[in-house]
């Protein structure tokens, strides 16, 4: 039997100076267990099946893969210079890579970047839409100093815009139906 465990009955948190990571069980408010993790753990997500969840590690340059049932790292796989963010689609995972203007594309199941995207300078955010827009997957990086947004099918994982935004954009979020208010 293959069972999902739920995202929201376990909160993770990254610990950037003590390289680990705390496993929070909601319900008891206690901590299950810590995950030693690379150096300087940032971001974390979990991905839309519930099976894993990646952090990215910006001091040295790397995404780990967690299996959410053993809570055990089964992947260290390098990205690009300075990640900063970490966002997820059903089939992939982005990592934004500040110093060096891109975002990796990572495969879980190759445990492997497949493909690295060019963006504005010093991307910082991540996002992809929760349903598709029109025919497709959006995705979303705010570029910080380009004061810009690149926006990419999701899909094929190719940059299809860029937008301006107001001055050093940051962070990005969608309504949970993908709509605006």
């Amino acid at each position: 039997m293959n069972r999902r465990i739920p995202s929201f009955h376990f909160a993770y948190v990254t610990n950037f100076n003590d390289n680990t990571i705390s496993v929070i069980d909601t319900r008891t408010r206690k901590v299950k267990a810590t995950i030693k993790t690379g150096k300087g753990p940032f971001e974390i997500a979990v991905t839309p099946d519930g099976k894993h969840a990646v952090v990215i590690n910006k001091t040295d340059n790397t995404a780990q893969v967690i299996q959410r049932s053993t809570n055990k790292i089964i992947s260290t796989i390098p990205v690009g210079k300075s990640p900063s963010d970490v966002g997820t689609s059903q089939r992939y995972v982005y990592v934004t890579n500040s110093a060096d203007n891109t975002v990796s594309v990572l495969c879980i199941k190759k445990r492997k970047v497949i493909q690295t995207l060019k963006v504005g300078k010093r991307p910082v955010g991540v996002t992809v839409t929760p349903q598709k827009i029109g025919q497709r997957m959006v995705g979303y990086v705010s570029n910080h100093d380009s004061n810009t947004i690149s926006i990419f099918n999701a899909k094929c994982n190719k940059v299809i815009d860029t937008i301006p935004a107001g001055v050093g954009p940051d962070q990005i979020a969608f309504t949970q139906n993908s709509r605006l208010a």
